[in-house]
């Protein structure tokens, strides 16, 4: 959902400037094809930001996203899009990169920290054989707490390994990891469940709630040297942070 809250702009920035990474695509994901078009635009405005030229997809639309932060930090339209941004068929942009990439034995990964719905489209279109080749590593689930049971009705669940407890999956890391039962009934976790039960290489997930945890140690004196960086990317990212600031002070602003 990058565009909204500014955890993913950030994080798309940690991974474009890993050394144990070797980013080949991003997709944009959550949202109807209008929001997912201005979260593409924000992934290329990054990306040409940092001087790297790999495509980016415009996602499977889905269900809407927080819309308390909606389009916070989205770049008004431009007369002419990115040329960072694919305009093909994006499962199939997928697909060619999990086969020029990805094997079984090295498989490519797919970093979800958006809805999952990408991900199962492609499974569904290409079967086990996009699933040979990919490791998944998502931000999802959470331990089935006694006080969500009414949340989590409807929604997949399933047991871990070797401990009594259960893990409770939506289709997007929202509210914490607790599931949101406005969702329509029918459609309640079926993109989660075919990623979980698809026969990728291996699924290594976490909670939002983890991450949380995670970021409280982060060091203030990383903090100050990005504020203080002359970086293009760092810079891009905390322009971006600040339209979002922004947002967020508004909003509490016309809280009563």
């Amino acid at each position: 959902d990058i565009g909204d809250a500014i955890d993913d702009a950030w994080a798309l920035a940690w991974i474009i400037k890993s050394e144990q990474l070797d980013l080949k695509l991003v997709v944009s994901s959550c949202g109807d094809s209008s929001q997912l078009a201005s979260r593409a635009d924000v992934a290329a405005e990054i990306l040409e930001a940092a001087g790297v030229e790999i495509p980016v997809c415009v996602g499977v639309p889905s269900f809407r996203c927080m819309e308390q932060h909606s389009g916070s930090y989205f770049t008004p339209p431009a007369a002419k899009r990115s040329r960072l941004v694919h305009d093909g068929d994006t499962l199939e942009e997928m697909w060619r990169v999990a086969q020029q990439y990805g094997s079984k034995e090295k498989p490519i990964i797919i970093i979800c920290i958006g809805a999952a719905h990408n991900v199962a489209a492609a499974h569904r279109r290409f079967g086990d054989e996009f699933a040979a080749c990919v490791r998944i590593q998502g931000m999802y689930g959470r331990l089935l707490h006694p006080d969500y049971v009414a949340q989590a009705e409807g929604w997949p669940q399933y047991s871990l390994r070797d401990a009594e407890v259960q893990v409770v999956f939506n289709d997007y890391n929202s509210r914490g990891g607790v599931p949101d039962n406005e969702a329509r009934e029918g459609e309640k976790g079926k993109a989660v469940a075919v990623m979980l039960e698809a026969p990728f290489v291996a699924i290594d997930l976490c909670s939002l709630s983890a991450v949380g945890e995670a970021m409280k140690h982060f060091p203030p004196e990383l903090s100050q040297r990005l504020h203080e960086s002359d970086d293009p990317l760092a810079r891009t990212i905390l322009k971006m942070d600040g339209q979002y600031d922004d947002k967020i002070r508004a909003l509490l602003k016309a809280d009563p």
